[in-house]
């Protein structure tokens, strides 16, 4: 069974790839190194049922409070999903 999506940023600025709301699988620096936190995605993603779309903690919808762009964040999710938009649920 694939695992439902969950995104938030900690208090670093990092990016986590939460596996559902429960475990964290990595944690990503989008702002350092864009490039290789795509590729390390790219190693867990099948692991992912990015169908069903993603829930996103409050973080992510304020991100510069924690350091981060709001643009590059938005192209780093694009560039996840591998699509121009996707449906998102709040947490």
């Amino acid at each position: 069974m694939k695992k439902t999506l969950y995104l938030s940023i900690d208090h670093k600025g990092l990016l986590e790839i939460w596996s559902g709301f429960r475990k964290l699988e990595m944690s990503l620096d989008i702002m350092n190194e864009y490039d290789k936190s795509l590729e390390e995605w790219n190693t867990i993603k099948e692991g992912f049922d990015l169908n069903k779309g993603y829930a996103v903690s409050s973080a992510v919808d304020f991100p510069s409070e924690f350091g981060v762009d709001d643009a590059i964040l938005n192209t780093f999710i694009n560039s996840m999903l591998g699509k121009e938009e996707k449906s998102v649920m709040a947490s």
